[in-house]
């Protein structure tokens, strides 16, 4: 079970929002997710199983009636050195 919604698409959760951030590491840094998805297939007999490519990504809504900068809140949240990300404004253009 999960905690959190899983989602295998870029749709929008809600309707009103001012912008979204999604982020998620880095390519190289999800070496150890990698890892533990691998070693959790290898007990299976006749597993075929390959991992192709991992992406895992957070999305953040923000909620506001004023006009705001999204700068604050990808401060925050993301780290240059190991996050990528993309802000979505309400019109789903990619605003940063």
């Amino acid at each position: 079970q999960y905690a959190d919604e899983v989602s295998f698409d870029q749709d929008s959760y809600f309707n009103e929002y001012q912008f979204y951030i999604d982020y998620g590491m880095k390519p190289g840094a999800l070496d150890l997710e990698k890892e533990a998805i691998l070693s959790s297939q290898k007990g299976d007999d006749g597993n075929n199983f390959k991992l192709l490519s991992l992406e895992l990504l957070q999305r953040v809504y923000i909620f506001s009636e004023l006009e705001i900068s999204s700068e604050p809140f990808v401060r925050d949240v993301c780290n240059p050195a190991i996050h990528v990300w993309s802000v979505i404004d309400s019109n789903g253009r990619k605003v940063a």
